[in-house]
């Protein structure tokens, strides 16, 4: 059976100053060749249209696998309930749990049951508690989702507390993983450190880093440091099909101002080719080239 591929939304609808109607999302995800797509926000997946959003994409053939609730168990960084009221001193335990019974109702009314749902939480051993409440609460609330806890951006150092965490998270019944490769990279893990988490592994996303260029955070898999065939290819060795979430992100402008000197500098080269690389991509948004370009590298990867 062929890998899973899908795309995250982040890098079209992940920023607060960028949020594309569905219909842009859709005409962005359909020009790449994606199939799939994975829901996702910088804070808010319910800052979506979801019924819009579901309905549209089944009639563009289009499937979410995952959806990817950033930020969710913390209240403090969220700021707000449900209906957008500040949280201030009222019970946060309460708070949270009325907060996700809402939101999974509106998801369930969408038509999202059984998706897999991907988590940040705290990862440091003082917060290890938490984590855990955290974790059953939306576990009790909700069960029928796969609840999968994303490797967490931590500083190199705390490497090893961290995957302490995870362990400890992990042993728990219908909790799975999702490994973030640049949140990996970021934290100091090795590249190669998860597949102790294989049997739990259910979501990947696939995105580059690389630390030797200023927008390196959340570059195309093929830009980055790490060893990424290496690593894609452990995971279909050791049994896992997808989806491979493609998540790039965060670098746009740079990257943007990058692509446009590059074009002026194969102009002046060679105007001819610039030529043709330029009808190659017309009609395209750089970001559409950007994910047309790490498609087909991960799909010829993940042939070998």
């Amino acid at each position: 059976m062929a890998p899973t591929l899908s795309l995250s939304s982040v890098l079209y609808a992940g920023y607060p100053d960028i949020h594309l109607s569905v219909d842009e999302l859709l005409r962005h995800v359909v020009a790449a060749g994606f199939r799939n797509i994975e829901v996702s926000a910088w804070n808010q997946v319910e800052d979506w249209p979801l019924n819009e959003l579901v309905e549209k994409c089944k009639v563009a053939g289009i499937s979410i696998p995952s959806v990817h609730c950033t930020h969710h168990y913390d209240l403090d960084m969220v700021g707000r309930d449900y209906h957008q009221k500040p949280i201030g001193s009222r019970d946060r335990e309460k708070v949270f749990r009325e907060f996700h019974e809402e939101f999974y109702k509106d998801f369930e009314e969408a038509g999202l049951g059984g998706v897999i749902v991907v988590e940040h939480l705290p990862t440091s051993e003082k917060q290890l508690d938490l984590a855990l409440r955290w974790l059953s609460a939306l576990r009790d609330i909700n069960q029928k989702h796969s609840f999968v806890i994303v490797t967490e951006n931590m500083p190199g150092p705390k490497r090893e507390e961290q995957l302490r965490v995870l362990r400890s998270l992990l042993a728990e019944e219908g909790i799975y993983y999702c490994h973030d490769i640049n949140h990996a990279a970021l934290a100091g893990f090795d590249p190669f450190d998860f597949v102790e988490f294989l049997p739990k592994l259910r979501n990947v996303h696939v995105v580059g880093n690389n630390p030797l260029i200023r927008f390196g955070d959340g570059v195309p898999p093929a830009l980055g440091v790490v060893p990424m065939e290496g690593v894609l290819r452990k995971m279909i060795e050791g049994g896992y099909a997808g989806p491979f979430t493609l998540e790039i992100y965060g670098f746009e402008r740079e990257l943007a101002a990058v692509l446009r000197m590059s074009e002026a500098a194969l102009t002046a080269v060679a105007p001819k080719r610039a030529r043709q690389v330029c009808a190659a991509s017309a009609g395209l948004d750089w970001r559409d080239v950007m994910v047309i370009y790490s498609r087909k590298y991960l799909e010829r990867t993940l042939r070998k």
